[in-house]
């Protein structure tokens, strides 16, 4: 499209002057219509053209007829300008700036019909000019998807392509991608402003049609003043897959931002299409191989690991379990961004691999020729996915197994360390089962009502204790354990003086009548608080 700027440059009269809506220059101009001297004055007005309209030819018309209700009249039809071939009295520039609508004044000289002749050749060219462009928008984008790079790829593709920063939501507007052009910082926080659109906006979101192959755009304002989005939805076999936008300010979201948002849109399309092959009924039944592993309710080892051989996925050879957990900027799970981002990760590196996921993660079970160290960089790669959308995320691998009952014990392991080192390292915590060293037989034991009755045993008293008298007992039991039994050590990590120290572990020897410093009663104090840290549920 042509903006009213873009006429005033090029097709309108040299001496043509903004009389009203210098603010509304950048208003797309569909088509050029110009007032005729009999009915109807117009033909076909459906929004956007430029009215062209020569003063004579309105008194022919009507004339009683005047401009400023001229313009009233049309204003309502939605014209994005009026431009008028004589001089533009004061009611008229009171009406069109009560409106809102661009006035221009030409010279009475110039014809109104060689003006819409030129400003209509000029659209059509410009269309013209648009479609070779969007082809090559389109091949540029398309070659993305061919080489199995992503959606994410694409956004940050479209990005580039704009110098504009560009927003990829799932259909509920939930945050997938930001992607920023290069060298372009964010305006703002862009995940809040996409996440802040008003309702009345996010309805008429949900009411375009999802065209997939040729996506309709809005444009939508945004919370922050002075910037607004290009959105077009991304269609899918069900609707729509979620939308792809810019950002930027008004101004600077035209024809082109507009095309390319279409054409972005249009190339998610094909990629999730894709997503949607390669995850066959086969990931589906796998899913359920690993949830009778985990259950423990297959009927035999035979049948369950026949099951998946049938399935393509061979779990007779050593498997590592990997569990994963994602979150978004908010601190919601993000499993469905962690899914798109690991089924295209094991593609890329054509693994064979069964998935498990559910409302807090994934588990996967992954041949034991790819090393620990090859996970961590696979691990790594999805990190960045989702880092790309402010979240973090978590892994935790076991050791090699084999058999149903080793692989389940894998994937539980997995699980409950995973749980452990997001409580104590943080979401993007990083942890190999065998680098827990005797915390490994907890893990593999798992909660149970053993080890729950041996850590009340040892710790319960204490803990008790600590709450109704606002004490930390078994915080120094701990601290003391750890300094090796040095009071004077324990009392330095504590900030408490040495006799404080000592105060506290005869408070410790009277209420459990046991001694701290038996070798024998370390033993099984130090035990009881690792099941009380191990084993703690998330």
């Amino acid at each position: 499209m042509l903006t009213i700027d873009d006429l005033l440059h090029t097709t309108l009269a040299p001496d043509a002057t903004v009389v009203t809506g210098a603010d509304h220059l950048g208003v797309d101009v569909s088509w050029a219509a110009a007032l005729r001297s009999r009915p109807p004055a117009f033909e076909g007005l459906k929004g956007g053209e430029l009215a062209i309209v020569s003063l004579a030819t309105m008194h022919q018309l009507d004339d009683r007829l005047t401009l400023a209700r001229l313009i009233e009249q049309i204003a309502g039809l939605g014209v994005a300008a009026v431009a008028v071939a004589g001089t533009v009295d004061d009611d008229a520039r009171r009406a069109a700036s009560r409106l809102g609508l661009p006035v221009i004044q030409i010279p009475e000289t110039v014809s109104a019909r060689d003006l819409e002749a030129r400003v209509t050749r000029a659209i059509v060219e410009r269309r013209a000019e648009l479609q070779r462009v969007g082809q090559d928008l389109y091949h540029q984008l398309l070659e993305i998807v061919v080489a199995g790079r992503g959606v994410e790829a694409v956004v940050a593709k479209l990005a580039a392509l704009t110098s504009r920063p560009a927003v990829l939501q799932d259909p509920a507007l939930n945050l997938l991608a930001i992607r920023l052009p290069p060298g372009g910082s964010p305006r703002g926080d862009l995940a809040a402003l996409v996440g802040g659109q008003r309702a009345e906006d996010i309805a008429r979101l949900h009411a375009m049609a999802a065209n997939a192959s040729d996506p309709p755009t809005i444009r939508l304002p945004l919370p922050q003043d002075g910037l607004a989005r290009i959105v077009a939805p991304i269609g899918g076999p069900h609707g729509r897959d979620g939308y792809l936008s810019v950002i930027g300010a008004p101004s600077e979201l035209g024809a082109f931002e507009r095309l390319a948002v279409s054409r972005a849109a249009a190339a998610c399309a094909i990629d999730f299409a894709r997503e949607r092959a390669a995850r066959s009924d086969s990931d589906l039944r796998l899913a359920e191989v690993l949830d009778e592993l985990l259950a423990g309710s297959y009927p035999s080892e035979a049948a369950i690991l026949g099951r998946a051989q049938r399935l393509g996925c061979d779990l007779t050879a050593p498997q590592r379990a990997l569990a994963l957990r994602g979150i978004d900027a908010e601190g919601a799970p993000a499993t469905r961004a962690l899914e798109r981002l690991l089924r295209r990760e094991l593609a890329r590196r054509s693994l064979p691999a069964a998935i498990r996921l559910d409302a807090t993660g994934a588990l996967v079970l992954l041949p034991v020729s790819l090393t620990p160290e090859a996970v961590q960089l696979v691990v790594g790669q999805l990190r960045d996915g989702l880092a790309g959308l402010g979240g973090h995320l978590a892994a935790a691998l076991s050791r090699p197994a084999s058999g149903a009952d080793g692989l389940r014990d894998a994937l539980r392991i997995a699980r409950r360390t995973l749980d452990y080192a997001v409580r104590t390292a943080g979401p993007d915590a990083w942890c190999l089962v065998s680098d827990l060293g005797a915390d490994e037989l907890l893990m593999s034991l798992g909660p149970s009502p053993l080890l729950q009755a041996f850590r009340d045993d040892w710790l319960e008293r204490l803990a008790a204790y600590d709450r109704r008298n606002k004490t930390q007992l078994v915080q120094t039991l701990a601290v003391y354990f750890d300094a090796h039994a040095s009071p004077t050590e324990a009392a330095e990590r504590l900030h408490l003086h040495r006799n404080t120290l000592l105060y506290r572990l005869q408070r410790i020897r009277e209420i459990t009548g046991r001694d701290p410093d038996d070798p024998r009663a370390q033993l099984a104090f130090h035990l009881a608080l690792r099941i009380d840290e191990v084993l703690r549920q998330p």
